[in-house]
């Protein structure tokens, strides 16, 4: 979904009127947008990023309100097996999802499974769930209600050590799922995307937009992010991307756990 400044707002009123006739106007407290779209980042490929903020915590309503947001997204139907599983990592990893549904207490308490619709167990095992939320609060921006965004996470290197893991398993599988799809790349470009993003996080504490991703790096891995970044405006199965991200990756973590990221003005 392209998505410019007018869009963006057909889009939230399109939500409030979706949401207004299906669970009604005074459950909605606020808005959120974030992501690439606020940065100036955003690319043919991108998706714009929301969450929705509901006044009330009964898990039937935000399923209600979750089910009338998924049909906004313009989803083609998953044609093999492998698509069929590569729709279920994305319902368990929030990966190319564009809408999100929670409860002010969900927000508040920084619940970032329920936030973001997510498996416990995998965020307990493999999400850095701390550097995402934080990234995410960083870079959020309330554009209709008026509530009050939760203070960042407090992080650890544990964060960091499960955000290599995560990606280093996401660019595995792009490599074993290319010969059969011709969309493997983008989980490259997503694991290439959220190494440096974290990485730049866990170091500074501060939300890397996408387009300067290439600065805060330099040497080979500056030029893997480049190509990274070229790939958004101009997708294909690049097999040069495919095979080098699980080294990017491995490389752009040990650079952040030794302060060797460089900060971008």
């Amino acid at each position: 979904m392209q998505v410019n400044h007018a869009t963006c707002n057909e889009i939230i009123e399109t939500i409030i009127k979706f949401l207004s006739k299906t669970v009604g106007a005074d459950k909605i407290s606020s808005v959120i947008l974030f992501g690439s779209f606020l940065d100036g980042s955003a690319s043919p490929m991108s998706d714009i990023d929301v969450l929705v903020v509901l006044r009330s915590s009964d898990k039937r309503i935000i399923r209600k309100a979750a089910a009338v947001l998924r049909s906004l997204e313009n989803r083609k139907p998953p044609s093999s097996l492998i698509e069929m599983v590569l729709e279920g990592v994305k319902a368990k990893t929030g990966m190319f999802k564009s809408f999100f549904v929670c409860s002010e207490d969900d927000l508040k308490s920084g619940d970032f499974p329920s936030i973001f619709s997510l498996s416990r167990a995998m965020c307990l095992l493999l999400a850095p769930s701390k550097l995402v939320l934080g990234s995410v609060i960083d870079g959020a921006k309330v554009v209709y209600g008026c509530i009050q965004l939760p203070p960042p996470p407090k992080l650890s290197s544990a964060q960091i050590l499960k955000s290599l893991v995560m990606n280093l398993i996401l660019s595995m599988a792009a490599i074993i799922i290319a010969p059969f799809i011709k969309e493997a790349a983008k989980y490259s470009m997503e694991a290439g995307k959220w190494s440096v993003m974290a990485s730049y996080y866990y170091t500074f504490r501060k939300r890397l937009p996408v387009e300067k991703i290439p600065q805060s790096l330099s040497g080979w891995t500056r030029v893997h992010a480049a190509k990274l970044i070229s790939l958004r405006r101009n997708y294909w199965n690049d097999p040069y991307i495919l095979i080098l991200t699980p080294f990017f990756t491995l490389t752009t973590h040990l650079l952040a756990l030794r302060g060797a990221i460089r900060l971008v003005p």
